[in-house]
């Protein structure tokens, strides 16, 4: 998470300084195009790892097993399907002049949705080779390996911002850092459990079509975050200009410190939950969720607090100057990040057993409001009050997110609200992040 944070501080003023406001601009609002289509596998590979893990807990390697090769299958068919959309559309469709594109020129549109396209396409068995570690318990494993990603794909991109090198070239970087460390994982994948095998002899149709609601529901995540978070940038970049853009998503790298956060207490958690589930132990679940949650908001808090006060010396530090603060468009930001908070975290519970789709659905549509709001907003008034629209989506998600994981383990409002809002046990914590059984804060 650390790595992964850093280098996104990083990413920025490197960028601005060897291309500047309006090409770094178009290669946001391109490759924010590309999220789209980036389904996170379609939800398969986070399914396999819920159902995997499960059965792993119950001792039942065979259907383990069964579920893995059924995924790989299924993927493979995907990213056919990927390639040939990105082979055939791009030159029939006026994709720069959609995208108000002057400094990226269509032939290299070409070529980068191409490379994305790729990159897209190993990250979905970079992931489903996670569920593997993941029901193995070496979930931390596999991360260390995306983590690699993360590295060789930052080295390759700053090798050919600063020897000159355009957009293309940087697109290159992701792919070929991709393919290494997939090929790695393969390999290593082998050592630390040898029954998981890539193949088709005990994939299965019936498992495929089984998984498949689950599996569109994990996709929906990735598209409402897709609509909400990139539909914004790409609303900014039409109504207002690319520099917009710019200052949008700086600020909002800035802000999304918090969520990783989250992120770390969800790691932490959603195997355990998916074992606890898997074994029947109820009283562990609901202690899960409460501890989890309350570590979030409590962490939560204390980044948000030290991003309100230091966040306009470190914003001014990080882009030396070239992207003007905003203020008001950070204390907004930051608001929003409180409010989610309140439901990120409880969201594992369900997510973690396959018993999210109702979630699902009701975060995809809530996105597609917010972002119809947050559109018309940026048009009569402005970006700021824009961000009202996004608030209310995650105040909506509180009241979606919250009675189904209370319901899931066993909780009472009350009793749960009365915990997370006390400080939390350090030492709960602390065992919580080294993967043990936590006690009651």
């Amino acid at each position: 998470m650390v790595i992964v944070t850093v280098i996104r501080l990083i990413s920025v003023p490197l960028f601005l300084v060897n291309w500047g406001k309006d090409l770094y601009g178009e290669w946001l609002i391109v490759t924010t195009l590309l999220t789209y289509f980036d389904m996170s596998n379609l939800g398969f590979a986070q399914t396999a790892a819920n159902d995997m893990t499960i059965a792993v807990a119950k001792g039942d390697r065979e259907s383990a097993l069964r579920v893995y090769q059924s995924t790989a299958v299924f993927l493979f068919v995907v990213i056919l399907m990927v390639f040939a959309i990105a082979l055939t559309l791009p030159p029939l469709l006026p994709l720069g002049r959609w995208m108000n594109l002057s400094l990226i020129g269509a032939a290299d549109l070409r070529l980068i949705i191409i490379m994305l396209a790729g990159s897209m396409a190993l990250s979905f068995f970079m992931w489903l080779l996670m569920a593997g570690y993941r029901c193995e318990g070496k979930y931390h494993r596999g991360l260390l390996f995306v983590n690699l990603f993360v590295i060789i794909d930052f080295a390759g991109t700053v090798a050919f911002l600063i020897t000159g090198f355009g957009t293309v070239y940087v697109a290159l970087a992701m792919f070929v850092a991709r393919t290494l460390v997939c090929t790695i994982m393969v390999l290593d994948i082998k050592r630390v459990a040898p029954w998981i095998k890539l193949g088709y002899s005990n994939a299965s149709r019936r498992e495929i079509r089984r998984m498949l609601s689950p599996s569109l529901s994990f996709m929906s995540y990735p598209v409402s975050m897709a609509v909400i978070n990139q539909g914004a940038v790409l609303a900014i970049g039409t109504i207002v200009n690319p520099a917009a853009v710019v200052l949008f998503t700086a600020m909002r790298t800035l802000t999304n410190m918090v969520l990783r956060v989250f992120e770390l207490v969800n790691q932490a958690i959603y195997p355990e939950i998916s074992m606890a589930w898997g074994v029947g132990n109820n009283e562990l679940l609901k202690r899960l969720h409460r501890t989890s949650c309350q570590a979030s908001l409590w962490i939560g808090a204390a980044a948000i607090a030290f991003l309100a006060v230091l966040g306009r010396w470190i914003f001014e530090a990080w882009t030396g100057g070239k992207v003007e603060f905003d203020a008001t468009l950070l204390y907004g930001l930051l608001a929003i990040m409180a409010v989610r908070a309140v439901w990120q975290t409880s969201m594992v519970l369900p997510s973690a057993i396959n018993r999210h789709q109702r979630i699902a659905v009701s975060y995809l549509v809530l996105s597609m409001l917010g972002l119809a709001g947050f559109v018309t907003l940026l048009k009569m008034i402005d970006l700021h009050w824009a961000l009202l629209a996004l608030g209310a989506l995650e105040v909506a998600m509180i009241a979606v997110v919250l009675p189904t994981s209370l319901k899931l383990s066993s909780d009472k409002l009350s009793v749960f609200t009365c915990q997370v809002l006390q400080p939390p046990n350090p030492v709960a914590v602390a065992r919580m992040f080294l993967k043990k059984i936590p006690d009651a804060a």
